[in-house]
């Protein structure tokens, strides 16, 4: 059944992301994109569906804007729902984004958290939050209760640049946290994961059409991160920066990369990932 529709106040909500299927309890979990009556963004949430239910549940989660196309989700060992997503902030009054919109500002990725499948959902954490720098495409993997890995791309320091049209170096970016489905929740990081630039350039955002404008997507939808046998974080991304070994001009694709936790707790079990 689709995962869309419209809640009591005129709002519409639509599934939009990766979902989680819970075959032990009968039960789906998917992100959320909800509109206001006039087709304007209004912020992130979670749907969720339990066997025999004629529906998705919609679960509003936060006010915000948002610069990926969808927000992301994962399940801990405890059965928390955990949902990270970019925020898009600009700066008022300007006009030096793409196609004259107003000018990307420091923006940040964040997480909330459910630990009643949906029912209700903790304050927002700030995951990372740069002074001079744009975050964007957060993903997320989660562990035993409470241990949960987020990922995302962030540009080099002072790039605030509007990627859909401006270029800018990307890196990896990794924080790791415990007790994350508390209010006591510990971040480990953030860190550059991938300590070097694996992407320069623009990104385009408008996912299959930007074959049709001839604009770089050549990080695609590859970004991911899971935990190994020992629940130490594994990162998989796209790497555009090896080149033609006889031009020395630029791939026409990406090249994977894989970055492997060496330090620092595991997130299933006691052990450490050194």
């Amino acid at each position: 059944m689709p995962d869309v529709g419209t809640t009591s106040n005129g709002n519409s909500y639509t599934g939009d992301g990766k979902l989680y299927s819970d075959s032990t309890h009968n039960r789906i979990a998917e992100p959320e994109v909800f509109n206001d009556a006039n087709g304007n963004f209004l912020g992130v949430g979670v749907g969720t569906w339990t066997r025999g239910a004629s529906s998705f549940s919609p679960h509003f989660v936060a006010a915000t804007s948002l610069y990926s196309h969808w927000p992301a989700i994962a399940i801990d060992a405890s059965n928390t729902i955990y949902l990270v997503w970019d925020t898009d902030a600009r700066t008022p009054n300007t006009a030096g984004g793409c196609n004259g919109g107003l000018t990307p500002a420091p923006n940040a990725v964040m997480m909330s958290y459910s630990t009643n499948f949906g029912g209700s959902w903790s304050k927002p954490i700030k995951v990372a939050a740069p002074s001079s720098s744009r975050v964007y495409w957060p993903w997320v993997a989660a562990g035993d209760a409470g241990k949960v890995s987020v990922v995302w791309y962030q540009t080099g320091p002072g790039q605030l640049a509007d990627l859909d049209c401006q270029s800018a170096d990307t890196y990896v970016y990794e924080a790791s946290f415990v007790n994350g489905n508390t209010p006591r929740s510990v971040e480990l990081g953030p860190v550059n994961a991938s300590g070097r630039v694996i992407h320069y350039g623009q990104v385009c955002q408008g996912g299959t059409t930007c074959v049709a404008t001839g604009q770089d997507r050549r990080l695609g939808d590859y970004f991911t991160n899971a935990l190994d046998a020992r629940g130490c974080v594994l990162i998989a991304s796209g790497d555009t920066m090896m080149v033609d070994p006889l031009t020395g001009a630029q791939l026409p694709t990406a090249r994977p990369v894989f970055m492997h936790q060496n330090a620092g707790p595991a997130l299933v079990g006691k052990g450490s990932c050194s």
